[in-house]
């Protein structure tokens, strides 16, 4: 059962990752909103990224978890804001989003 939670959260946060116009209210209850904010701070977004991940649960009446986006979010960051991918990023000819 842990496992196919598991690979249930997976797909959601590939859905909301894509950037899917379609988020079910399924979707929305099973969404692991600390892996988004995880995955959101490892590619350097902003915060302010959460109102529109939220929006489509709002719609279906659902409140997405903002302590744990926040938490992911910040844990991404450790991953991003390093010297390293800033000359990455550097190296691709991308901006270093501060």
């Amino acid at each position: 059962m842990k496992k196919i939670k598991g690979i249930i959260s997976v797909l959601a946060v590939v859905l909301f990752l894509t950037g899917c116009a379609s988020v079910s209210k399924e979707d929305c209850l099973v969404t692991d909103w600390f892996e988004i904010g995880r995955m959101d701070g490892m590619q350097g977004k902003p915060r302010t990224a959460f109102q529109n991940r939220a929006k489509p649960c709002l719609e279906h009446g659902i409140n997405a978890d903002r302590r744990a986006y926040y938490r992911g979010h910040d844990e991404g960051l450790m991953f991003y804001c390093t010297e390293q991918r800033g000359f990455e990023l550097g190296r691709q000819g991308l901006a270093y989003r501060s």
